[in-house]
């Protein structure tokens, strides 16, 4: 049985959710289309200029690319008024320059199908409610318990046959109630399955399978999680420090040393996520006294984009290649935290960064406004772990309308494509019941199977698997391409299957280096808090 409707209703017009920023972006494409931008008059710390942030980047990158030029005028001269160099006109232009010259790119593309993800239902938890003397004549008891064992947790089924295509440079928005399986699935795409009992079907990462890529490349797919958990007693700036340490690539530019370039990545950060003004201060938690909750969200996504953009931009430069970064990024519900005009800039610097490095960038948000929905290029829909929609974000209210679901023009499409899935929020056009309109996770999911997305879908993901397999091992391919960037990445002394950028020894020296700089702090904190009570108890 078919739920689709014949006709095709065109989605309604809705209006921007921020009237002072506007920014159309078309990806994936070569370029951003930055003509529409508005610059914001705000001088507070509490948003994010686009322009501002995409300003930082574009500075940091002149000041690295004009490094690199042999007939650099040494004399000296200010870079940041040069504004005749773009670096987007630079690589559009330049690209086939680029290729000819052997510049590695890591434009990697993901593919799944028939992806099941099992994990541990319910346990019973018995609590003892004894006195100690008879949990002292019980302890035998308890001991061989253990021993033996209990029964085991039943397995459930998180999620159930999910397919796909994702292309580099695109976006995908991840939505569904709490519980429907959002962060198991943007876990396992970025190949975090050590959570999970089981995960079957066929994942991969540019040609590489799961397993071989977790193995040798675990690196380049992060996930971003929903809780900001920090070492609350360093400052945002050591936090920022200590992935730079270990993410910076083992090719520098000439007459540039490690240090700064981290210093200069690291201030452009956090100018970028407008957070400049944090950068000695605590990251703190919620017994630690530090940033807001806000500004610590900031710290979580500086961090994770540190493996983006730390040496991107050295793509333009003649003397190094891409070095170190993820290519396949999840952010699980990023913008908890953030009000609605910084979770929209945030949505934006995300759009900005995926196409300019051509990530492949997925996303789950609980509430998105038009604006940041906008930004999104696929949707993918899930209801209790089934897969009700996966295509075009432009597409999907269309869709459900077909289905037979009636139109909330006063709802962002977001949130009608998840009140979709809610039996208390949905309801069903005039003329249409649940016996017409599929109301199930199981109906919902065998429509979409029934659709034009689901066809168009598949062709996406068989045309993908076959440029990857018509590629080879040609060094020119997109595989290639990224095994040679994967291994001019590496620092001295780090094998080539080996996942890490930097060597052991560099890791045990950054690891100690930063338990240094907690037990100096927490010192300083505990002298601190007992020696002011003491003196005014004196005084």
């Amino acid at each position: 049985m078919s739920y689709l409707d014949t006709s095709d209703p065109q989605r309604p017009a809705t209006a921007a959710s921020d009237t002072n920023t506007a920014v159309t972006s078309h990806a994936p494409s070569d370029h951003i289309e930055m003509s529409e931008v508005v610059k914001k008059q705000s001088n507070g710390h509490g948003s994010v200029n686009v322009e501002e942030a995409q300003a930082q980047f574009h500075a940091l990158a002149r000041r690295l690319t004009r490094q690199s030029t042999q007939h650099n005028d040494k004399s000296g001269g200010d870079i940041e008024k040069q504004e005749t160099f773009d670096l987007l006109e630079y690589l559009r232009t330049t690209s086939g320059k680029q290729d000819e010259a052997g510049f590695a790119k890591k434009h990697v593309g993901v593919t799944f199908e028939n992806l099941r993800v099992t994990g541990v239902g319910g346990v019973k938890i018995c609590e003892r409610l004894m006195k100690c003397h008879d949990e002292f004549f019980l302890s035998p008891y308890y001991l061989a318990k253990s021993l033996v064992g209990g029964p085991s947790a039943a397995p459930k089924a998180i999620l159930h046959s999910f397919n796909g295509a994702v292309h580099p440079g695109e976006m995908v928005l991840v939505l569904g109630r709490p519980g429907a399986g959002c962060s198991s699935f943007l876990k396992t795409i970025t190949n975090q399955r050590g959570s999970f009992l089981s995960v079957d079907g066929d994942v991969r990462y540019a040609g590489f399978d799961a397993q071989e890529f977790g193995k040798r490349y675990a690196g380049q797919a992060a996930y971003n999680m929903e809780d900001d958990i920090h070492y609350p007693l360093l400052s945002v700036a050591q936090t920022l420090q200590f992935a730079l340490k270990l993410k910076s690539p083992g090719r520098l530019l000439p007459e540039q040393t490690r240090a700064e370039l981290n210093d200069e990545v690291l201030s452009t950060l956090l100018s970028m996520l407008n957070i400049a003004h944090t950068r000695n201060t605590v990251v703190g938690n919620e017994f630690v006294r530090g940033v807001s909750g806000g500004e610590r969200k900031r710290v979580s996504i500086a961090e994770m984009m540190v493996s983006d953009i730390i040496m991107n931009n050295l793509l333009a430069a003649n003397t190094c290649h891409q070095a170190s970064r993820a290519v396949v990024c999840s952010w699980d519900n990023s913008t908890r935290g953030l009000d609605a005009s910084t979770a929209l800039d945030y949505a934006k610097s995300l759009r900005i960064m995926t196409d300019i490095f051509k990530l492949t960038t997925f996303v789950s948000l609980y509430q998105a406004g038009e604006g940041i929905y906008d930004q999104f290029d696929k949707v993918l829909l899930i209801d209790e772990g089934r897969q009700v929609y996966f295509g075009p974000a432009k597409e999907a209210r269309a869709y459900m309308l077909s289905l037979g679901f009636r139109n909330m023009p006063r709802q962002t499409t977001a949130d009608y494509l998840t009140g979709c899935t809610d039996p208390n929020e949905r309801a069903f056009a005039d003329g249409r019941s649940a016996a017409d309109v599929p109301s199930t996770p199981d109906q919902l999911a065998q429509a979409f199977q029934q659709s034009k997305y689901w066809s168009r879908l598949v062709a996406e993901r068989q045309t993908m698997q076959a440029e990857w397999q018509g590629e080879g091992d040609d060094p020119s391919g997109t595989k290639g391409q990224f095994l040679q960037a994967n291994k001019e990445e590496k620092r001295k002394h780090v094998s080539r299957k080996d996942p890490h950028t930097v060597s052991f020894f560099g890791m045990v020296k950054t690891l100690v280096w930063r338990q240094w700089l907690l037990q100096i702090q927490d010192t300083v904190s505990h002298l601190r808090n007992v020696l002011k009570p003491s003196l005014i108890i004196s005084l």
